[in-house]
């Protein structure tokens, strides 16, 4: 990236106006971003940041997801990169791993040219919608790979105790 995205001076100054605009319209007055360029917004029980990179990339959209236990499965990233495909085409962002937390991290992009309050509320809904279907996703997934180990570790100490059985004397 060329510019230092947290630099507020880098920042469009109509950007900052529509935030402020946006800000009033939900009632919540003096919302700006903050010197590292993030909001924090709590929308529908899911916490969620707005982060202007530069006017080339525009706003990411992120919300954690989960944080991935350390002992999960390998079959939970597989998942989430098949689904993720679909997710994209369908508009409801992307999840990816931030290696740093072990978090998983929803994200989507919307570009600053044009942005209006009513596009940035649409935006804002539509995140919500990618960040409640990825959550039900990835629970889904967990408690999947839970039943499918559940299964495993039965299936493996039944053969045990048959294989034992049969060298009885």
């Amino acid at each position: 990236m060329d510019s230092d995205s947290s630099n507020p001076a880098l920042r469009p100054q109509a950007l900052d106006f529509l935030i402020t605009d946006f800000g009033q319209y939900l009632g919540l007055e003096g919302l700006a971003f903050d010197d590292s360029n993030v909001i924090t917004l709590e929308i529908d029980s899911h916490i969620v940041s707005l982060k202007f990179v530069d006017e080339r990339v525009g706003i990411l959209i992120t919300s954690v997801i989960e944080t991935v236990p350390s002992d999960v499965s390998h079959l939970l990233p597989l998942a989430i990169c098949m689904q993720n495909h679909d997710s994209m085409s369908q508009g409801l962002g992307i999840v990816t791993l931030d290696a740093d937390t072990g978090d998983l991290v929803w994200t989507d992009r919307m570009p600053t040219a044009g942005l209006t309050v009513d596009l940035l509320n649409s935006a804002l809904t539509h995140a919500v919608e990618g960040v409640k279907f990825w959550s039900a996703f990835v629970a889904g997934s967990l408690q999947e790979i839970d039943e499918m180990d559940a299964l495993t570790q039965a299936s493996g100490e039944a053969e045990t105790e048959a294989n034992t059985s049969l060298f009885k004397v």
